[in-house]
């Protein structure tokens, strides 16, 4: 009989060799927090949803952000709702990270001002030594398939982009232009004139074009937090229809008309929303591109969880059988729909990112299942989905443990051997998404 503790052993020391894919991150470059980040700061960009959540007023939320305040003062506002908040996997993640990066595993009285100084002198030098240091040495990340709203990328990051009103710049949120406005700065930025919905489509159509020959490497959906997923089949018609209303809104003149047509209610809108996301799928086949779609818990308050039910597209991946739909987050809290989703439909992909960050326990559980559900090629074991390095670091250390452990039981349940294992962790944190993402060869940068 297998030794449970060696096994775990000799699979937590093979998960710690191998580099890492983060198949999702909204990592923020290092120059733009260079000489402007310290402990505080850094953590609402970790997690000041958790803080929020954990009952901090918003305007004490804001000042936590204001480097002019001294760090006992922050102390003060941030103390009462760490310690509400400290053992979700959030506070756990930033604790590992901490831990690993710093020798200080600990957040309070004690260790606060020490660790405060460590992230300022951290992100005080001109050069970007210590992401190389995290990411590199410590997190091993070493691709990244980046969602920050431009194809400009530092090296080893590809873009995936959206075309939605998220972290796009208006002229090519095409998915949800809503008034005149944006049909303007769409005009504007793109150096054409929309007089008709086909002088609209073909400029989509030549934007998407455009992304794809400037590196993106997938298609990122975001929709779920404004919308279900029910994108219904829309016909040329009845969005043409919408779009009208949209182009004949005339502009407001001070002093004179004002708006002299509203545009069209959500209702509407979403006619022609449904439409330009099958426009969008429509292009993704034949790109060849990948496309992601968040599903499931939704980061922030007032959301709408049931807008995230990924079985809403059970329709869609059916009729767009060719591309390769990857659904984000393990779709917390439907992940066991969508993994028979993805037993029974081939294009369907379930991503882990996040969702260690989340629940490691929830996560671990799933894991363990999913692999006997689902063909190994279509899980993709990793994705930071953070902002910031540290929880990167924090969420590679999770899913690392998170891999080991789930294996190592199988190995020694018998139902896995030792190999296997190994040929399972690797795929799941590293090929798999390479393969999606960047396919047989990564692309020279």
């Amino acid at each position: 009989m297998m030794n449970a503790a060696t096994v775990l052993q000799e699979l937590t020391a093979f998960m710690e060799s191998q580099p890492l894919v983060s198949s999702h991150s909204h990592r923020i470059p290092y120059e733009q927090l260079q000489g402007k980040n310290d402990l505080f700061n850094a953590f609402v960009w970790h997690s000041g949803s958790t803080l929020i959540s954990a009952g901090m007023p918003e305007e004490e939320y804001e000042r936590l952000k204001d480097l002019s305040l001294p760090p006992e003062t922050k102390w003060q506002l941030f103390k009462p709702y760490w310690e509400r908040m400290q053992y979700t996997a959030y506070g756990r993640a930033f604790l590992l990270a901490t831990g690993r990066i710093f020798g200080i595993p600990a957040l309070n009285d004690a260790t606060y001002r020490q660790l405060n100084d460590k992230f300022i002198a951290a992100y005080a030098s001109k050069e970007p030594s210590y992401y190389q240091k995290v990411l590199g040495e410590l997190a091993k990340v070493q691709i990244t398939i980046w969602d920050f709203g431009t194809l400009r990328t530092p090296e080893n990051y590809y873009p995936a982009y959206r075309f939605e009103n998220r972290r796009v710049a208006v002229c090519d949120a095409f998915l949800t232009t809503r008034t005149r406005e944006d049909l303007e700065a769409i005009e504007r930025v793109h150096d054409c004139t929309i007089l008709t919905f086909d002088d609209y489509l073909e400029t989509f159509d030549r934007v998407f074009q455009e992304k794809v020959d400037g590196g993106m490497v997938a298609v990122k959906i975001l929709l779920g937090y404004l919308r279900t997923l029910d994108f219904a089949p829309v016909t040329h018609d009845e969005a043409e229809r919408v779009f009208n209303k949209i182009f004949a809104r005339i502009l407001p003149n001070p002093g004179y008309l004002a708006h002299q047509f509203d545009g069209p209610d959500f209702s509407e809108a979403k006619i022609l929303q449904d439409y330009m996301v099958h426009r969008l799928f429509y292009l993704a086949n034949r790109y060849k591109l990948p496309v992601q779609i968040h599903a499931g818990f939704q980061l922030g308050k007032r959301t709408v969880e049931e807008f995230g039910d990924p079985k809403l597209l059970n329709q869609v991946f059916i009729r767009y059988r060719d591309v390769k739909f990857v659904i984000m987050h393990t779709a917390i809290p439907y992940s066991y729909d969508l993994a028979v989703l993805a037993k029974n439909l081939s294009n369907v992909y379930v991503d882990f990112s996040w969702s260690n960050a989340l629940s490691p326990s929830m996560t671990k559980r799933f894991f363990g299942d999913v692999i006997e559900l689902v063909p190994i090629d279509r899980i993709i074991g990793f994705g930071d989905d953070s902002a910031t390095v540290e929880g990167t670091l924090g969420e590679a250390i999770h899913a690392r443990a998170m891999v080991s452990e789930v294996l190592a039981g199988k190995v020694c349940d018998g139902y896995l051997t030792m190999e296997e294992a190994k040929h399972i962790a690797k795929a799941v944190l590293f090929d798999n998404a390479k393969l999606l993402f960047l396919g047989e060869d990564t692309p020279k940068k």
